[in-house]
């Protein structure tokens, strides 16, 4: 079992400047040498709107992210991922539609 605690702050100076921080936490379990499952969980607060959609100021973003690291060979790696986003905000996910978000997506790196 692995758990890794990130800390990120964003600060911008001048016309439409402002503060952005956020928390991410992960925890990893290997399964077997090939195989990792994982669990992260992100907050972020932006308080000035920097990277919130027009309108909105002051929010705070989450998300629950379930995976897996699969190692087919030496040098090839794929990761699907499961992701829940959602926010105290109206209207900040889906074009101002939406709350919360549902995402499915996976990668394939290759290593040499």
């Amino acid at each position: 079992v692995t758990y890794v605690f990130q800390h990120d702050r964003v600060e911008q100076d001048g016309a439409g400047g402002g503060e952005a921080y956020g928390i991410n936490q992960y925890l990893f379990y290997d399964i077997n040498s090939c195989l990792r499952s994982g669990l992260r969980f992100e907050w972020w607060r932006d308080d000035d709107g920097l990277f919130a959609p027009a309108g909105v100021d002051g929010a705070n973003y989450y998300n629950i992210t379930a995976g897996l690291n699969y190692n087919i060979t030496d040098c090839l790696l794929i990761r699907p991922e499961l992701r829940f986003d959602w926010s105290d905000e109206d209207g900040t996910f889906r074009g101002g539609m939406a709350d919360d978000q549902v995402t499915f997506g996976t990668d394939l790196i290759l290593r040499f």
